[in-house]
């Protein structure tokens, strides 16, 4: 049981780690069941639950809220390095 705690505790740091390198670049999010996608620039994405993103979508510049469990692509447009 100890390994399986510390092997999530690594999990969420990478993943926090990998949220906080994304932050302010340019994403489009393609939704389930949706052809609908949001393009904007990445604010914030939760490492922890409740897993959301908010993204300042663009041209309106409104802020959108959304759940990880709608999400099915996320595309980064800008050019990213990311060490995990």
């Amino acid at each position: 049981m100890r390994v399986r705690a510390q092997m999530e505790e690594e999990t969420a740091s990478k993943i926090s780690r990998l949220w906080g390198s994304l932050a302010g670049m340019r994403v489009s999010i393609g939704l389930r069941y949706s052809a609908a996608r949001i393009t904007g620039q990445l604010i914030y994405a939760s490492p922890t639950p409740p897993y959301i993103l908010v993204i300042r979508r663009e041209p309106e510049n409104k802020i959108t809220v959304v759940n990880w469990a709608q999400v099915a692509i996320l595309d980064v447009l800008d050019e990213a390095h990311v060490r995990i």
